[in-house]
């Protein structure tokens, strides 16, 4: 027989309250998730996994790749808008920039991905 200790042994109760659909979506993700009980979800959903913050001046970079990126977008925008002409060389650079700020998003996301 499996006796578990006081520390072990789960003796709190948390009441929450879900409609039809919530229900069956926390169901759904439950079963999605290989995990035997809805509890095991829930407690796996919120505790186990770890809280990550990121601080503006870590995302301050690719925060301001971004700016420059949208800040770009309208530029060429409005000089399609205006001149009705499309210069391939511009586009070819924003490309660039484009590519590098999804890289750096990469780097975060692999960062985020392999926390515990």
């Amino acid at each position: 027989m499996n006796v578990k200790s006081d520390d072990e042994r789960k003796s709190k109760v948390l009441k929450v309250r879900l409609n039809d659909k919530e229900f069956a979506k926390l169901k759904q993700y439950t079963e999605e998730s290989g995990l035997r009980t809805m509890s095991e979800y829930i407690f796996n959903s919120i505790l186990a996994t770890p809280i990550v913050e990121l601080t503006d001046e870590e995302l301050a970079p690719e925060k301001a790749r971004l700016k420059e990126i949208s800040d770009r977008i309208n530029s060429i925008a409005i000089q399609v808008n205006q001149t009705e002409i499309f210069i391939p060389k511009i586009w070819k650079k924003f490309v660039r920039e484009l590519r590098k700020s999804r890289q750096g998003l990469r780097s975060i996301k692999q960062n985020l991905n392999s926390l515990p």
